[in-house]
């Protein structure tokens, strides 16, 4: 019996569909995709997915079903072919040399780590997937997010920004956009801000009275005039070092744990609602009172260069300081704490003419003692060349002795501060006499 042509027709199409089938399958497993940077290649090698060895490409197959891939620091500086990777949530590129990046074809991207390259534009604008994106410590001059509405952490701190728009990315809770140029930054639409990182750039004011949830605040070395913070009651970290403030209301800010305020002209602050306060810095402003008796977690205070003239510190917990400062600061007389006789006070930095007392009238009493006690300073001590004598009275005499009782050198001291040269003498211990009119004081000086 003669087949039909219907027969032939089911017997050869079915085979003819299978043997294209296979075709386009082989064609795909053979397609692939230019890799021209040699030490991309490399790494791709290295990490079991580039299969095809290092010849300048890579199988189109061995890329679209990788995920997550990591290449940093690896000396890269072209990363042509990662169009490739149609497939990837997660990728790695930082530490590296790229000048640009071109991440259009990857949509499925969610995650994007490229600090640290040379990298002086980049279009995210199909990358509407992305929920984290750093790109920190490289030569972007702008950048657009507007896209990005997916976005939860941006750090693009060390860069060159003039402007950084993120009205439209209200799911961010980090921001990192510290070393830049910025000289206005609008977050009003971010109430779900948490973490952020504004220092060293041109910002004369800083709104953050929208952001309720925010945790850390670090604004250092701007040009802020003022920093409203009351709405945000959840801040834990404020650090806003080296701006222009002269005031700062942390009343509502109970949560605080750490707090730097150095190098401002502030004069006065309540810490008494802040009774958590781990760490507090106020280096070299113009606070004249402090009271931190209520701040018994205190571990790390550092208030030198002041006009501080008193200082409570009876919180019932001294023992557990780490780090104390309160030098520089000429009126602070008596710095009150729990025991003036504690051993580890030793420890503590101060000035001459500061003392360690308990209560109010251990601090009028030494003031008397002062008054009526006739003392000099004297520093470097030990001394080279010359050494300086500081000393609050008329009509005094300075008198050298070598250690055997042999006068060396005399001279006539002024009121203040004066200068006498020692370049001329040994090295070794020499006793120093200081005398007036109805008293003397002594005390060794060593010459190196």
């Amino acid at each position: 019996m003669q087949p039909t042509i219907k027969g032939i027709y089911k017997q050869v199409i079915p085979s003819f569909i299978l043997l294209l089938f296979f075709g386009q399958v082989n064609s795909f497993a053979q397609a692939t995709t230019a890799v021209p940077d040699t030490n991309f290649e490399q790494a791709l090698i290295n990490l079991n997915i580039d299969t095809n060895g290092l010849n300048g490409t890579i199988l189109n197959s061995d890329a679209v079903g990788v995920y997550y891939l990591n290449v940093s620091n690896q000396y890269i500086q072209d990363l042509s072919g990662i169009e490739a990777f149609t497939s990837l949530k997660k990728l790695n590129c930082s530490y590296n040399l790229l000048s640009s990046l071109n991440i259009s074809q990857n949509s499925h991207l969610e995650e994007l780590n490229a600090n640290d390259n040379n990298i002086n534009s980049i279009d995210l604008s199909q990358n509407t997937k992305l929920h984290k994106v750093q790109i920190s410590a490289n030569q972007l001059t702008a950048i657009d997010v507007s896209a990005n509405f997916s976005l939860e952490e941006l750090s693009v701190s060390l860069n060159n920004l003039t402007a950084l728009d993120v009205s439209g990315n209200s799911s961010l809770e980090f921001l990192g956009c510290y070393a830049n140029q910025l000289e206005t930054l609008d977050l009003l639409n971010n109430s779900q801000l948490k973490y952020l990182h504004v220092d060293f750039n041109a910002l004369d004011e800083l709104d953050v009275s929208q952001n309720f949830n925010l945790k850390t605040l670090s604004c250092s070395n701007n040009n802020l005039n003022n920093l409203p913070i009351a709405p945000n009651t959840e801040l834990s970290y404020l650090d806003c070092r080296n701006n222009n403030l002269t005031n700062l209301d942390i009343v509502t800010n109970t949560d605080l744990k750490r707090l730097f305020i150095s190098d401002n002209n502030i004069s006065e602050i309540d810490l008494s609602n802040a009774p958590g306060l781990l760490l507090f810095y106020a280096r070299f402003n113009n606070l004249v009172s402090l009271d931190i008796s209520n701040n018994s977690y205190l571990r790390w205070i550092k208030c030198e260069g002041n006009n501080l003239s008193m200082v409570d510190f009876r919180n019932g917990n001294n023992s557990h300081i780490s780090e104390f400062v309160m030098s520089q600061n000429n009126n602070l007389s008596c710095i009150y704490v729990d025991d003036a006789e504690a051993s580890f006070l030793d420890n503590w930095i101060i000035d001459d003419v500061s003392a360690f007392v308990e209560n109010e009238s251990d601090c009028e009493a030494l003031s008397v003692y002062e008054a009526n006690e006739f003392t000099f300073q004297m520093f470097p001590n030990p001394a080279t060349e010359q050494v300086t004598v500081s000393i609050k009275t008329k009509n005094a005499t300075f008198e050298l002795y070598s250690i055997k009782g042999q006068l060396i050198h005399s001279q006539k001291l002024s009121f203040g501060t004066n200068y006498v040269p020692l370049n001329k003498l040994s090295s070794g211990l020499y006793l120093v006499k200081i005398m007036t009119e109805s008293t003397s004081e002594t005390k060794k000086l060593l010459l190196n």
